[in-house]
């Protein structure tokens, strides 16, 4: 009944769509375009459901990882080039 009414309530949905727009604009900013209009489109959904932003958020986190479990790996060292920064 309690967390019903959280999520009703008009504080988070605030907070859940400044979340949802400071997380595209980060997006857009590294040059991810694709998941900063999708972290958009979640703050639209956001704006007028706190359930729905959320469930969008996980989408898209969920396809942003390309569908798979665990950490994102990290692709094989090339040949003769050292690992560190670049």
């Amino acid at each position: 009944m309690a967390l019903s009414r959280l999520f009703r309530s008009r504080r988070l949905k605030q907070l859940s769509v400044a979340r949802l727009l400071f997380k595209s604009g980060r997006a857009f900013l590294r040059g991810e375009y694709r998941v900063g209009v999708g972290l958009l489109g979640a703050a639209a959904l956001a704006s007028k459901s706190t359930t729905l932003g959320f469930l969008a958020e996980g989408v898209l986190w969920f396809l942003r990882r390309g569908g798979r479990r665990g950490p994102r790996r990290e692709e094989p060292p090339v040949a003769g080039r050292r690992p560190g920064p670049s």
